[in-house]
């Protein structure tokens, strides 16, 4: 007999072990996209690209193979736009976000926040901005902590490029490799993890039904891959059972343990590894809509 399965995602444990990881942010390390100005899961704050520009990136990266070039267009130090995510949270629960950020460009810098909002989407607070540093020549990593307020259900993060007194337009910024995580100052480097590694994915995501999971393991281990919904109710145990160290894939169909297709949402793919160590990614379900016509009838 199955068991309905619950795992505290979101109302009850989002706070994983010290050991253990819950990056909520989807596409993080930005290798998709929809196109070129368009990274799969984001959204692009000024659409029209009028005063800023979003474009992918596949030479200035962190992780391979892309990373996320905001470019500036006007003076100033009005204007400033980026990238956002709308992510579902716990209220009064603590989250730190992170991003890692590449600027030499002294007409302007990159920074990163949190504005706490309502069920409506509507504006709580907002956290104070950590800005990158112009004189670091290399990647650094932006770290903003802070506790979701009690009447708090989504947190909306930003990665913006932000102009200097008096700058010059098309400075620019890179960002990678982004983490909300709970706790406070919580996402530290992963031991043993190579930039350029995956540990969870799935693609494409967002998914209509075909797509593949692969994950590495670095070691023999007991796995579990599950998927769950905004409730943390197991909708679909995808595998349980031993694998060796190395590359793994399976099929991911869009359908529950019943063999039903899902309903469009919001879903997160948890893969547990038999030990205190959990990877979480966020997966968006939309199922294509297929459109019957209607057959003429011949007299």
């Amino acid at each position: 007999m199955r068991h309905n399965r619950r795992l505290p995602i979101l109302v009850t444990t989002l706070a994983l072990a010290a050991t253990s990881y819950a990056n909520l942010v989807a596409n993080a390390d930005f290798s998709l996209w929809e196109n070129p100005n368009q990274p799969t899961g984001w959204t692009v704050e000024d659409v029209h690209a009028a005063k800023t520009r979003v474009d992918q990136e596949t030479t200035t990266v962190r992780s391979a193979p892309c990373a996320a070039k905001l470019t500036r267009l006007v003076a100033g130090t009005g204007d400033n736009y980026g990238l956002k995510q709308l992510l579902p949270v716990a209220s009064d629960r603590a989250y730190t976000l992170s991003a890692w950020c590449y600027d030499d460009n002294v007409d302007a810098k990159g920074g990163l926040s949190i504005t706490w909002c309502r069920a409506d989407t509507s504006s709580i607070v907002s956290t104070g901005v950590v800005y990158s540093d112009s004189s670091l020549h290399t990647w650094q990593k932006l770290t903003r902590s802070d506790t979701a307020p009690s009447n708090c259900v989504y947190a909306k993060i930003l990665a913006r490029v932000y102009g200097r007194t008096g700058n010059q337009p098309n400075g620019f910024v890179f960002f990678d490799d982004a983490e909300l995580d709970t706790g406070m100052e919580a996402i530290k480097e992963r031991p043993g993890r190579a930039v350029t590694s995956t540990e969870l994915e799935l693609r494409p995501n967002p998914t209509s039904g075909r797509a593949t999971i692969s994950f590495e393991l670095a070691r023999a281990a007991h796995v579990e891959l599950n998927l769950y919904d905004l409730t943390g109710s197991s909708v679909a145990e995808l595998y349980a059972g031993a694998l060796g160290a190395g590359q793994h894939r399976f099929p991911f169909t869009g359908r529950n343990h019943e063999g039903a297709s899902l309903p469009a949402g919001l879903y997160f793919l948890v893969l547990a590894d038999g030990g205190n160590r959990s990877t979480v990614r966020k997966v968006m379900f939309e199922p294509q809509t297929i459109k019957l016509e209607r057959t003429p009838r011949w007299n």
